[in-house]
């Protein structure tokens, strides 16, 4: 059941509701799960668990055939390989990851404009995101330099395909001045999906 949320813009320490961080995190593995999974991957194919099978099966005297090097060393040098290419893969993805969750990103404040981190974001913040700066979380497009109300953005990384797609302010902030002075009463306006900006993507126009 779906359930209404109050989020306090530019107070995200109001919010009663605790959200997951903003953090990307592509690993597949860690320290001690690293050997347990590449082998599970490896031998959940029926060929690889046949080797397997094959090369433990010489340790019966029965069903020896030949050397157990040459049944075990095939497959240790398959699964060192294999290994190899799964920790170099692990740590580039780990590299990838800090570097994205490290980018810094403008946010409003009551102090004025302040940089945070991308993986310090937090639901309620107010962030601006310049011209060909990556999305860094689903966020509710406010107001934008564009004086039509809208921007295009780049869904390559998202969904491979390269039309950009237009966004529109929701109405009652883009309106708003720079500088208000006077309280306005509040204002209900319902929101859709294309006022909706979404992590991963680049605005190709527009802030």
């Amino acid at each position: 059941e779906f359930k209404a949320r109050t989020v306090w813009l530019g107070s995200p320490e109001k919010c009663e509701e605790k959200y997951p961080k903003n953090s990307i995190k592509n690993q597949k593995y860690n320290m001690f799960t690293f050997v347990p999974g590449v082998l599970y991957q490896q031998f959940k194919f029926f060929l690889n668990l046949y080797f397997l099978v094959v090369a433990c099966s010489q340790f019966v005297p029965s069903l020896k055939i030949g050397y157990l090097y040459t049944y075990w060393a095939p497959l240790g040098f398959v699964l060192a390989v294999t290994m190899v290419r799964e920790a170099v893969d692990e740590v580039r993805r780990y590299q990838r990851d800090k570097e994205i969750n490290s980018q810094l990103y403008s946010k409003l404040t009551v102090r004025g404009k302040v940089k945070v981190k991308s993986s310090d974001i937090q639901v309620g913040d107010l962030i601006i995101v310049d011209k060909n700066q990556r999305i860094p979380a689903d966020l509710i497009f406010l107001r934008t330099s564009e004086k039509n109300g809208a921007c295009f953005i780049r869904t390559d990384q998202l969904d491979g395909e390269t039309d950009w797609k237009l966004k529109v302010a929701v109405g009652c902030t883009q309106c708003l001045p720079a500088v208000s002075e006077d309280i306005d009463p509040p204002i209900h306006e319902s929101l859709s999906i294309e006022n909706t900006l979404w992590a991963s993507t680049v605005v190709a126009s527009g802030e």
